[in-house]
């Protein structure tokens, strides 16, 4: 009798545990829905789905992010409406494609090299709680993993270097409209070329190709917006709101002081050491390590969240650093890597499973569903704001719908002045009015005037005699949210 699964093609089974993979990974991501880590995905999936709905881009709905981070929720939209596992399980598809980007720009290296870089960027989101959400990072790090692999090609095997400058070019263009800061990593396909052999002569070839792919790239997000978006608003959001909405020293120092814990950080450091040997790869790393720091810091901005920009410079650098080791070294190397991923990446998982908080905003959105006809528009105040709007069907009462459009950091950069927008939602006032228990404390203690403005605003509706109470919910039996709303019907 023959041995048990000879004469078996083993790409057949290559492709088998490649699939089994998967879906673990999209099962993890899947998972991390039932938890609510950040309010920023919720926010910018409730735009998206404001543009599916035929609202314009900037015009008719809006938020502080570029145009290719707010449509990237789109597509999750489209598909489930009103679902954050839907996001969640999107991102872990864009997570697993950028795996599938590493593996084709790597082909014919080291097995163990493209493996860990597979699994850095297809795992590492889930390698922290916190990164552990649909951001603007991780839609621009989909372009971003497209630019540095490629322009690794150029530098190893530079033999399709314009090709691969071209298609770097598009890359950087679309990764400047998810987040603007990552147009700095279009200077590496260049350095590439400049470094690669006969770098001189591929140089003017290689800039001109990328050039015109930057062009191309760019000409496609324009030809999108004139579609869906409002251009003046574009060009506002794009190119002058991010001046007005960087921070300060005291924040920047903050930010650094998040890498003190994180494995990414780690990966980066032992990648370069690994490089020190090989001149032309460590001055590559280098730059890059160093351009990927300068581009998430230069907002001075406190969000920890950021750092997951590393993402993909961390996989780039990995395979730089394992695709020359010996092989039992390389390996040993990956399996402990992908060991510490999936580790990290289930614990995650578990915590959300064990601290679920999404069911909550789930619950408040039937009700609130069910107390109003459909036509009914919805203005939500207090700190669960977000995810309570984008569970809800009913319409935004105003384009700014989110309270934090109205004070706080979003607020210095909104097209509208405050007090516009204010008078806007007094004009044409909230169907329904949802307002946590903070917010009411806070108006029956304080005079009139000492507020926020939003939470001024609900002191106004309520005052108005418009709006009768209808409800309250006070969190579920066990749930992990203790957060109490009141709902408020206009008569």
């Amino acid at each position: 009798m023959s041995p048990i699964g000879s004469g078996r093609d083993p790409r057949i089974l290559v492709a088998i545990g490649v699939g089994l993979a998967a879906a673990a990974c999209l099962a993890l991501y899947a998972l991390t829905a039932l938890s609510v880590l950040n309010p920023d995905p919720f926010v910018m999936a409730k735009v998206a789905r404001e543009v599916v709905h035929g609202k314009r881009l900037y015009g008719g709905t809006w938020d502080n992010k570029a145009p290719l981070t707010l449509l990237y929720y789109a597509i999750p939209e489209l598909l489930a409406s009103g679902s954050y596992a839907a996001v969640q399980v999107f991102a872990g598809a864009c997570s697993l494609l950028q795996a599938g980007i590493a593996l084709y720009y790597t082909r014919g290296a080291s097995a163990p090299a493209r493996i860990a870089a597979a699994s850095l960027v297809a795992l590492g989101p889930l390698s922290r709680f916190e990164y552990a959400w649909a951001s603007s990072q991780d839609a621009a790090n989909l372009f971003v993993s497209v630019v540095l692999f490629a322009s690794l090609r150029v530098l190893l095997r530079p033999t399709r270097a314009s090709l691969d400058c071209f298609a770097a070019g598009v890359a950087t263009a679309l990764a400047f409209h998810a987040r603007q800061n990552c147009v700095l990593f279009g200077a590496f396909p260049l350095l590439a070329a400049l470094l690669s052999p006969g770098g001189r002569q591929r140089g003017v070839r290689s800039a001109l190709a990328l050039a015109a792919g930057g062009l191309a790239g760019a000409a496609s997000v324009l030809a999108l917006m004139a579609a869906v978006g409002d251009l003046p608003g574009y060009f506002y959001t794009v190119f002058v709101a991010p001046r007005r909405y960087a921070g300060n020293p005291t924040e920047l120092v903050e930010l650094l002081g998040f890498i003190r814990n994180d494995a990414l950080v780690l990966v980066v450091v032992a990648s370069l050491a690994a490089l020190l040997r090989e001149r032309r790869s460590f001055a590559f790393g280098a730059a890059l390590a160093a351009v990927a720091v300068a581009s998430i810091v230069s907002p001075m901005r406190d969000h920890y969240y950021y750092w997951a920009q590393l993402l993909p410079v961390a996989s780039a650098l990995v395979f730089l650093a394992l695709r020359g080791q010996p092989p039992q070294a390389a390996w040993t190397a990956t399996a402990a890597l992908v060991f510490f991923l999936a580790g990290n990446a289930a614990w995650t998982a578990a915590k959300c499973v064990l601290r679920p908080t999404m069911p909550d905003y789930e619950v408040v959105a039937r009700e609130l569903d069910g107390l109003a006809d459909a036509r009914a528009t919805l203005f939500v105040v207090g700190r669960d704001a977000a995810p309570l709007s984008f569970a809800s069907r009913r319409p935004s009462a105003n384009q700014y719908f989110w309270d934090n459009y109205l004070f706080g950091p979003p607020s210095l950069v909104t097209p509208k002045p405050t007090a516009e927008i204010v008078a806007e939602y007094e004009s044409a006032p909230p169907g329904l009015l949802v307002v946590d228990d903070e917010v009411i404390g806070a108006i029956e203690s304080q005079p009139a005037g000492r507020l926020n403005a939003a939470w001024e605003l609900v002191r106004r509706l309520l005052a108005s005699g418009r709006y009768d109470a209808v409800g309250r919910h006070d969190g579920l039996a066990g749930g992990a949210s203790t957060t109490s709303w009141r709902y408020y019907r206009m008569r």
